[in-house]
């Protein structure tokens, strides 16, 4: 009895949270699948040839969108297509609908057959799905077809011919063409399928087209290829047709100068971006360059930080391919020269080609330090631009001195030679063999590899500003080094030269040559060169000149980017020269970060010959002995050069003045001497 009360009382509340439950005081069970409201038939359109097999797929689903499986559709067809009960749709007649083994094409002829398919589940019916049958796509064509906007011609890398733009934003309409042994089949194909190489260049308008036409619309400078394919199986796949956006051909970057205040202030540099159009371009990536780093930085920005008293040349660069894509056109903006008011103290390293003594003289109070032992006889001596390295070539392998702690850091055995040249990022270094005609790169951003490329007596290299490219100097040929370690191009010169310096925008490398020929870096391509016959050339920090040391005289090259599309290649006008007092061999040409002075180091005996820029006026720089000079270097703000002399001292010249202030008794020939950054 009291079993069977208890029983009641349990079902009494069991029932009470059913009615619960049923009047919403509960959670609804969401597993319950209800009938068939929904047919959806895939892939819609289809488009085969004919005899072709292509696998149709079904889902139902209920009132509540869960897919309702198990279900046996019912497919219909017309104008000769049928579809198996196991989805597979024949371009014709299948031999059976329960076990299809044979497909008997349907025929087709020129203007195809077009058949609509449902599919059809619990009385639910799907949508229509259209289905082109046709002849056998032989070959598939794509070609833009109308463009939008104002136009440009570019001429594509590696031999790709030549290419119509667009500006940014606009688009190009292409037309797919599909045949069949020649005969145009293409209303018979009814769907296209459509790609891009790039999609950060352009997009196209859809993935898909039952009209043989589509649009790309432009987003970013650069090339890209368009395809088109056709067919669901046994896929036709198009050559690809060429889209390209305009690339950007001019940078101009603001304020120009700018003067910022102590170590650590900042200025925010910004990029006016124009096409060859001379439309405005945004949202391309650029890069930010400083010839001295170790005087003002710059950040991935534009962003520059003071470190030192000095001046550095800042510019920007489009460079491929992470600005202008797969076009293989650099652009290289104005150069801003920023300056640092003040004074910088310094570090001057003195070497000698005799001696295995490296002496440093710390500039704050002109006094030398104590020498460090060198492991072989330098050659050579270049800093990085960033201060925090020299590096001195020697035969027996290339020397790398910490400059923070004046310390050997690293002797790398398998670079020997001389050093030619350091890139603006401080990554690179080129050591040119002329014993085994080679010409050594080492890459420090990349775990300090050293690649080897075959250039034989190599006496002079300079980089672009982005530090993506070097041209090297082997007798009538300039060698150009791209990004990725491969020797991209041989530029004949028609005359052998010893020196080539990078404008300091990066638009041209000048060779000291008969003529001062140039190469444009825009196109690699190389200029006859406004004039003159200089041995050595050296670009000022601006830009705005080339210097050339041409004996007796002094080359100034006046060299302008002109227009809000730039110039490629750049306009170089006729050198004006000025007479430096008497003939000479130079040995090298120094010019101050401010650009108002030029020293030229000679065998001309008790002088350091000098032109005054912003003056106008050569007034060479009376030594305080008959002393010839090799080499040399102006400290970061401008007020001093130091040069080594043949009479075993090192000679400071206070720029002010004008004078030899002081000299340093070395003990050794002091032929290679160097100002750190």
């Amino acid at each position: 009895m009291r079993q069977t009360r208890f029983l009641g009382i349990i079902l009494l509340a069991l029932l009470s949270l059913l009615f619960i439950a049923g009047c919403g005081g509960g959670h609804k069970s969401t597993n319950t699948i209800g009938p068939v409201t929904k047919v959806v038939l895939t892939p819609n359109p289809v488009s085969i040839n004919a005899g072709d097999v292509a696998q149709l797929q079904v889902s139902a689903t209920d009132a509540a969108g869960h897919s309702v499986l198990n279900q046996t559709p019912t497919f219909s067809a017309n104008n000769g297509i049928t579809v198996a009960h196991n989805g597979q749709l024949c371009g014709g007649a299948w031999d059976s609908l329960t076990t299809p083994i044979v497909c008997t094409p349907v025929a087709v002829g020129a203007p195809g057959v077009q058949s609509t398919v449902t599919a059809t589940v619990q009385g639910v019916a799907s949508n229509a799905m259209t289905v082109f049958v046709h002849l056998v796509i032989t070959s598939l064509t794509v070609t833009p077809s109308g463009f939008s906007g104002t136009t440009c011609n570019v001429t594509l890398p590696a031999g790709a011919g030549a290419a119509t733009g667009v500006q940014q934003s606009a688009t190009v309409t292409y037309t797919a063409q599909a045949f069949n042994n020649g005969a145009d089949i293409t209303a018979s194909v009814g769907a296209f399928n459509w790609s891009i190489s790039d999609t950060t260049i352009a997009s196209v308008a859809a993935a898909s087209t039952t009209t043989p036409s589509n649009t790309a619309t432009a987003k970013l400078p650069g090339a890209a290829r368009v395809f088109a394919s056709a067919n669901n199986v046994n896929i036709a796949n198009s050559q690809p047709a060429n889209f390209v956006e305009c690339p950007i051909t001019a940078i101009s970057i603001t304020p120009a100068p700018l003067t910022l205040g102590g170590g650590g202030s900042t200025a925010q540099l910004s990029a006016a971006v124009t096409d060859s159009t001379g439309a405005a371009v945004t949202g391309e990536t650029l890069g930010w360059n400083s010839s001295q780093a170790a005087v003002v930085s710059i950040g991935a920005t534009g962003i520059a930080t003071a470190v030192t008293a000095g001046k550095a040349a800042l510019t920007a660069s489009c460079t491929p391919d992470t600005c202008n894509k797969n076009l293989a056109i650099p652009t290289y903006s104005n150069t801003a020269i920023a300056t640092v008011p003040g004074t910088s103290s310094t570090t001057v390293y003195v070497a000698g080609k005799a001696s295995t003594s490296l002496i440093p003289i710390t500039t704050s109070n002109n006094t030398a330090g104590t020498a460090i032992a060198l492991p072989q006889l330098p050659n050579s001596l270049v800093f990085s631009p960033n201060g925090g390295q020299a590096f001195l070539g020697s035969t027996a392998g290339m020397m790398i001195i910490n400059a923070t702690n004046n310390t050997v850091a690293n002797t790398i055995t398998n670079m020997p030679g001389t050093v030619l040249a350091v890139s603006p990022d401080s990554n690179a270094v080129l050591v040119s063999n002329p014993a085994s005609g080679q010409v050594f790169l080492l890459n420090q951003s990349s775990n300090g590899s050293v690649t080897g490329f075959a250039i034989p007596n190599a006496t002079a290299a300079d980089f672009t500003p982005d530090s993506l490219r070097a041209y090297v100097v082997s007798g009538s040929t300039v060698f150009v080094l791209q990004s990725g370690l491969t020797t991209s191009k041989q530029i004949a010169l028609g005359a052998s030269a010893t020196s080539l310096s990078m404008l300091a925008n990066g638009s041209a490398a000048f060779v000291g040559a008969s003529g001062t020929p140039f190469i444009s870096t825009c196109n690699n391509t190389l200029s006859a060169g406004p004039g003159g016959s200089p041995t050595l050339v050296l670009t000022l920090p601006d830009g705005s000149q080339m210097l050339g040391a041409d004996s007796p005289n002094l080359d100034l090259i006046p060299v302008s980017i002109t227009g809000a599309t730039g110039s490629c290649p750049p306009a170089a006008s006729a050198p004006t020269t000025a007479n430096l007092g008497s003939a000479f061999t130079p040995q090298q040409i120094i010019a101050t970060s401010d650009g108002q002075q030029v020293y030229v180091t000679s065998n001309v005996g008790g002088q350091l010959l000098h032109f005054n820029i912003t003056g106008n006026s050569a007034t060479p720089i009376t030594l305080s002995s008959s002393a010839t000079t090799f080499t040399g270097g102006a400290t970061p703000d401008s007020a001093t050069v130091y040069v080594g002399a043949s009479d075993s001292q090192v000679h400071r010249i206070d720029v002010a003045s004008g004078t030899d202030a002081q000299q340093f008794a070395i003990g050794f020939v002091p032929d290679l001497v160097a100002v750190r950054p």
